[in-house]
């Protein structure tokens, strides 16, 4: 490491050190450097992103389960169209008929 390097004071300087253990060094040296605080604020923020997380999956299962009375509305009201619809050819006729008859 050379002086200016921004690993300069984490890393000793010896002639077996590589780059690859000083930077395992550092990292170790960063993360046991870590204030509480900032650990506890990242827990929180976990704990935050997980409830968002259920909210977003509850929310997701109540749409579901809206969308499938939607499409069972939905299968009603066209089999009472369908219905009409045979009603209506029917009454037809029968006009037709008493028109011509």
């Amino acid at each position: 490491m050379e002086l200016g390097s921004r690993n300069f004071f984490l890393c000793p300087k010896r002639a077996e050190a590589t780059p690859e253990s000083c930077s395992a060094a550092v990292t170790m040296a960063h993360y046991q450097a870590l204030p509480e605080e900032v650990t506890g604020s990242v827990v929180q923020r976990l704990r935050e992103k997980e409830t968002d997380v259920q909210k977003a999956v509850k929310r997701n299962n109540e749409q579901e389960a809206q969308e499938a009375q939607l499409n069972s509305e939905v299968q009603t009201c066209q089999e009472r169209a369908r219905e009409q619809e045979t009603t209506v050819t029917v009454l037809r006729s029968q006009l037709l008929r008493a028109r011509i008859g």
